[in-house]
């Protein structure tokens, strides 16, 4: 394909800025508007200036354009064939030249007299009879400097091929050095043999590293996943990347640490060990964080059952203890259940009951709301109390629907009455009801 320069068809010098780009393409695309323009070759000019305004536009496009304009166009394949055919024309008008000459010599020999015929001699020499005729030898002759010609021609090419190809990857590389977005995110969707050139030096490999660590989208593993699996063993093998990759991942997993993420600590490291399987270090530090998560869970079990032996402390104060000694435990990860105290459900249904009974529906809310986070399972005392909770902060709705003359609401408030003693007796005690 045929390079094209889009500055000489938009007729623009290669600094022009992009207004005047912009002012060249409107001038040119009125000129050469198939609807408007008479020339002949309206339309294949117009979608020339579109093309070229269209990669000119873009700044990045024009980038690597002009790149390769400057660095590739005067040693494309184009130039090396026009470079090729000038010669062979050359070479060919200098043989026209010298055959036009013997043509003429052969003919100026046939005007002079012919000497008299004479018997040539038998010729005995074997190496005289398989002579060849002198056409037959410019024959071979030419086509061996053909042949010459084709071969010096390909590997010429070749050549070019290959010293452009370094030249570009050599760009590439440079480009990643200085941690250049764009020449990473076009190494991602290159082919793994041109990958593998690129990142064929390891100062490249770690800049690439460098860049995906300082991401904060798709951790860096994962990133590394999306190469050949070759490339990813080479990148991995080279010693400043096992040493940044172990010194970033140390720096996440002490963050969760100091939370008590021991679970998310673990798997990250786990991750990492994937990749190396033969650290030594890495196999030490996870050990030594399985064992700091059993201290720590040892730690955290006594402080809950130092909660779950305070018999003489307030409800509340008690049940916060545990729930809070729970929820640390259950983020640094246990495999087994928590005991409970066996009265905690009495205690709590004794409290909330008392609590409905003085009206101070929103601290009995406050313990049915501890109740379920402290014993999350489900409990058909618990559910009752809320269905309580619900009829007693009712009250004025209740003594309003008996005291109306609408049977069917007096019934049914009634038989809502039957779930809760204390209610019923407090709603019976109104005088107005008590009428009814």
């Amino acid at each position: 394909m045929k390079f094209k320069d889009y500055y000489q068809i938009l007729q623009v010098d290669p600094n022009a800025t992009l207004e005047e780009i912009k002012q060249a393409y409107h001038r040119l695309a009125h000129k050469y508007h198939p609807d408007i323009s008479k020339e002949a070759d309206a339309e294949r000019r117009f979608k020339e200036i579109k093309s070229a305004y269209e990669v000119l536009k873009d700044p990045q496009k024009r980038a690597n354009y002009t790149t390769r304009l400057k660095i590739i166009l005067p040693y494309s394949y184009e130039w090396f064939i026009g470079k090729r055919n000038t010669w062979l024309n050359y070479f060919a008008q200098q043989q026209a030249k010298k055959d036009a000459r013997t043509r003429v010599k052969l003919q100026w020999q046939s005007w002079k007299p012919r000497p008299p015929t004479r018997v040539q001699p038998t010729i005995t020499n074997p190496a005289a009879i398989n002579k060849n005729p002198p056409q037959l030898t410019r024959f071979f002759k030419r086509f061996g400097i053909a042949i010459l010609l084709m071969l010096v021609g390909i590997a010429g090419y070749l050549g070019l091929k290959q010293i452009q190809t370094w030249h570009n990857h050599r760009q590439w590389q440079a480009a990643i050095l200085q941690q250049d977005k764009v020449a990473i995110r076009t190494l991602e969707q290159a082919d793994p043999e041109t990958q593998r050139q690129v990142l064929q030096d390891n100062p490249v490999k770690t800049a690439l590293v460098t860049f995906y660590l300082q991401q904060n989208g798709t951790p860096i593993l994962t990133q590394l996943a999306t190469y050949d699996a070759t490339i990813q063993a080479d990148i991995f093998k080279n010693d400043t990347i096992y040493q940044l990759l172990t010194d970033y991942y140390s720096q996440q997993i002490n963050t969760e640490l100091a939370t008590d993420n021991f679970s998310t600590a673990l798997q990250q490291l786990e991750t990492l060990l994937n990749h190396y399987p033969a650290s030594l270090e890495l196999k030490n530090k996870y050990e030594a964080i399985q064992q700091q998560k059993q201290q720590r869970l040892a730690q955290l079990t006594q402080q809950y059952m130092e909660c779950l032996d305070q018999i003489l402390a307030p409800l509340l104060e008690r049940t916060h203890c545990m729930v809070e000694a729970r929820r640390k435990i259950e983020q640094v990860g246990i495999e087994h259940h928590l005991p409970n105290d066996p009265n905690l459900s009495a205690m709590y249904t004794e409290e909330i009951q008392h609590a409905l009974a003085e009206s101070t529906y929103d601290k009995a809310e406050k313990l049915l709301l501890d109740w379920e986070k402290l014993l999350p399972e489900p409990n058909e005392e618990r559910q009752m109390l809320w269905k309580n909770l619900a009829l007693h902060r009712q009250f004025n709705d209740i003594t309003a629907d008996l005291n109306s003359h609408d049977s069917n609401k007096i019934v049914s408030r009634l038989s809502q009455l039957t779930t809760d003693n204390g209610l019923q007796q407090k709603v019976t005690q109104i005088p107005q009801i008590q009428k009814i």
